[in-house]
C-alpha cells in the first residue's frame, strides 16, 4: 500500500530533489501508479525522511520552501532528538589562521555538551574549519549540495565516509545528483534557517555567507557573531550592532541556548 511519503520519496527520486517540479506535481494532482512508485524506491535502496514524517526535524519544517525529503546516512538522532539543539555554521571562504583557530575552539567547547549537534557544510574556510572539528567529536550534520553519494574531490570523500561512519550526512538530492552552484546556494539557505541558532564566524558583503545572514534574520533565527576590530571589512560587527550575540566562547552560544547558567567561561 503506497502511502503520501512514499509519494514524496518517489517525486523527490525523479526529480532529484528539486523544490518547485514537486511542488507542480502535488499541485497538478497527477496520476501516478503505485507499481511505478514502489519499483523506482526499491531500485534506489535510499534512507530518507519526509516533510510528513513526524521525525522530521522542526527547523528544516519551517524553512522557506522545506525539503519535501531529507537522504542520509549516519546517525539521523542528531538531526530527529528533540533533546538535541541544532547549531548552524555559516562564514567566509577565506579566513586567517586567528579566525581557524578560533572557530576550532568554539566548536569544540559547545560540543562538549551532550545535547548540540553542528550543521555545517563542505565550503572552504569557516564552514570546513568547523565541519572537522564537530566530525571529530562525532556531532556534525553534514549537508551536501550533491546526493550523499558524490563528493567533489578525494579530501570531500574522505569527510563524507568519516561523518557518516561518526555523524550524520544529509541532503534534499538523492543519490546519484551531482552539485552545481544553485544547489549549493539552496544548500546554504537551509543550514542558515533550519537550526536552533546561526553562529556566523566571518561575513563580508558578497559571499554567501551575507544572503545566509539575511535569511536567518528573515526566518527570526537567533544569530551569533565573532567580533572582528573596527574597520577591517568584516560585516560581523554590524550584525552585533543589528542585535545580534556577541559570541566569544562556546559557552556563549550554550548560555543563549539555555544549555548553561552562565554567559562567560570560568577564568
Amino acid at each position: 500500500m503506497v502511502q503520501a511519503r512514499d509519494v514524496l520519496i518517489y517525486l523527490s527520486l525523479i526529480y532529484s530533489g528539486e523544490w518547485v517540479p514537486i511542488y507542480d506535481f502535488i499541485s497538478s494532482k497527477k496520476h501516478v501508479e503505485t507499481e511505478v512508485i514502489e519499483q523506482t524506491i526499491a531500485k534506489a535502496n535510499v534512507q530518507c525522511l519526509t516533510y510528513i514524517d513526524d521525525e522530521f526535524p522542526h527547523g528544516f519544517h519551517e524553512c522557506f520552501r522545506p525539503p519535501f525529503a531529507l537522504f542520509y546516512e549516519g546517525n539521523i538522532s542528531l538531526l530527529t532528538d528533540p533533546n538535541k539543539k541544532i547549531i548552524s555554521v555559516g562564514g567566509s571562504l577565506d579566513i586567517d589562521a586567528d579566525t581557524t583557530r578560533t572557530i576550532k575552539e568554539v566548536i569544540d567547547e559547545v560540543c562538549e555538551q551532550e545535547n548540540v549537534a553542528i550543521l555545517s557544510t563542505l565550503a572552504r574556510g569557516s564552514q570546513m574549519v568547523a565541519t572537522k572539528a564537530a566530525i571529530e567529536k562525532g556531532k556534525c550534520i553534514l549537508m551536501l549540495p550533491s546526493g550523499i553519494d558524490r563528493p567533489f574531490n578525494a579530501a570531500e570523500s574522505e569527510l563524507i565516509r568519516l561523518a557518516k561512519q561518526k555523524a550524520l550526512v544529509i541532503s534534499q538530492y538523492p543519490p546519484g545528483t551531482e552539485a552545481t552552484p544553485e544547489r549549493a546556494r539552496v544548500r546554504n539557505l537551509y543550514v542558515a534557517q533550519a537550526g536552533d541558532f546561526f553562529f556566523v564566524t566571518s561575513c563580508r558583503l558578497r559571499e554567501p555567507v551575507y544572503e545566509m545572514v539575511a535569511i536567518a534574520l528573515q526566518r527570526g533565527r537567533d544569530i551569533g557573531c565573532l567580533p572582528y576590530r573596527a574597520r577591517e571589512g568584516n560585516h560581523n560587527n554590524s550584525i552585533l550592532k543589528d542585535g545580534a550575540f556577541l559570541i566569544t566562547s562556546g559557552e556563549d552560544i550554550l548560555f543563549n541556548l539555555g544549555l548553561s547558567n552562565q554567559p562567560f567561561p570560568d577564568n
